[in-house]
């Protein structure tokens, strides 16, 4: 029998800058970042046992790619910080029974935007923006001519959530600008709607903390029309509000 060998968040890094990130997040957390092979979208975070777990897609090199990794490491470090962590609420079950394919994808894209966001902001600052600005422009140049026939109320394309946090922190103001107008061109107008009810309802608080996220998610979730309590969020037991500080000191420009 081939022994079976576990891989670690680290064996997929050779940035040094993002391995001494890394460490210091493994060793807030107590424990090595164990990575698991996916065939959905990558990601980064904390399970119900508050133990770290990185998913790569096995399908796709993308999470190679340094700014994707900083991306994910940004994920682990919002938790640390206080970022609350989704889980799943009392009105979460009434969505599921008026949407069953698709009120996990409602919620968790939707609870995304917020870690998004400020995980936009944080790879603008540290250097990491072209992976951002690689991601919005393959989105408009492949999945934005097909946004009439994708958007078909919540079955939206996972791709239109997605990018609006680039709306909310983008890169550049050209990126903005293109991506802005290309959605305006293209989304459908109840689409679209959507997409502005949540940007303008983020865009209210200017800057919300980790304790206030879950009362914001409410006030979109609610202007959406979808059920209340949907999230019931938790935390780590032990975080570190200034986190970020010590993160953004490794990538100061020397």
């Amino acid at each position: 029998m081939i022994p079976h060998t576990q891989k670690y968040l680290r064996d997929f890094i050779q940035n040094s800058r993002l391995l001494t990130a890394l460490d210091l997040i493994e060793a807030h957390l107590g424990v090595s970042v164990v990575a698991k092979a996916s065939t959905e979208v990558s990601i980064a975070g904390i399970q119900h046992d508050h133990l770290p777990i990185f998913l790569y897609n096995q399908n796709s090199e993308d999470y190679t790619h340094e700014g994707a990794l900083f991306h994910e490491l940004m994920h682990l470090s919002l938790h640390i910080e206080g970022w609350p962590i989704l889980d799943y609420g009392e009105g979460f079950y009434e969505l599921k029974a008026k949407f069953p394919k698709n009120a996990e994808w409602i919620t968790d894209t939707l609870w995304d935007i917020f870690s998004h966001t400020e995980i936009y902001r944080r790879e603008k600052l540290c250097g990491f923006s072209s992976f951002q600005e690689r991601e919005v422009d393959n989105y408009i140049n492949t999945l934005m001519p097909d946004l009439p026939k994708l958007c078909l109320g919540w079955r939206q394309h996972v791709e239109l959530l997605n990018v609006i946090p680039a709306l909310l922190a983008p890169a550049s103001l050209d990126m903005h600008t293109r991506l802005s107008e290309g959605l305006e061109a293209h989304l459908p107008p109840t689409a679209y709607r959507q997409v502005e009810i949540i940007c303008r309802g983020i865009l209210e608080r200017q800057q919300f903390f980790p304790q206030s996220i879950p009362a914001v998610f409410e006030e979109v979730a609610f202007k959406l029309k979808l059920p209340q309590k949907l999230v019931a969020p938790y935390h780590l037991p032990k975080t570190a509000p200034g986190f970020f500080g010590e993160i953004q000191r490794i990538f100061r420009k020397d």
